[in-house]
């Protein structure tokens, strides 16, 4: 009887520890947006259900229609919970975090911002513009690293502001050693032109 009781105890523990796994190593999650008068969801999901793979790809869905995978330049490990949101957001995820970073550019255009895995390196964070008529990726662009945890997003006069590290060339002439000490925090000022995200630095 101690034998079969041992037994089923340690089969619990191992069923536990492989779902804690899974929940651990499984990267996709799952986002539901509003804009205007159209309800929409994001799948980020990961077919291999492992984050080391960097295989995940995003999928646009319309109620009772079919998804659309949307197409971005590569596929990679996204994640979107260490992004600060400072003003109202136009989705909200399942369960990770409250709200996701992403907002109106205009009554058909949506943009989201992204943190890439930049492993062994700084992560990288990304911008995504979104025709939510069309379910499709007018444009996207690398916008730079992060040293931060979180990443702050502000909005600014002609579209948002990003704090993201900036190799300065100033500093680089000074400092000799062969590490990050030249790199330091500014904000990177994104705006859109003709479905195109302009991304610049605020200093010169």
């Amino acid at each position: 009887m101690k034998l079969k009781t041992l037994l089923l105890l340690l089969c619990s523990v191992f069923s536990t520890y492989i779902y804690s796994a899974e929940q651990v190593t499984d990267p996709s999650f799952h986002i539901e947006c509003r804009q205007n008068d159209r309800s929409f969801s994001l799948d980020f999901s990961s077919p291999s259900k492992d984050w080391t793979e960097d295989d995940m790809a995003i999928t646009f869905i319309k109620s009772n229609e079919a998804g659309k995978v949307l197409k971005v330049p590569a596929k990679t490990f996204y994640y979107t919970d260490n992004i600060s949101k400072t003003q109202d957001a136009l989705c909200k995820n399942d369960k990770q975090v409250n709200t996701f970073a992403a907002y109106t550019v205009n009554e058909n255009l949506m943009v989201m911002f992204v943190k890439s895995s930049g492993r062994p390196g700084l992560d990288m964070v990304h911008a995504i513009l979104v025709d939510t008529k069309e379910g499709a990726v007018v444009d996207s662009k690398e916008l730079g690293r992060s040293k931060n945890h979180y990443v702050a997003v502000l909005k600014a006069k002609n579209g948002f502001k990003l704090r993201l590290a900036r190799d300065s060339k100033s500093l680089n002439k000074l400092v000799t050693c062969d590490c990050d000490a030249s790199i330091v925090d500014d904000w990177m000022e994104i705006t859109f032109k003709k479905n195109k995200i302009i991304s610049s630095w605020s200093s010169k």
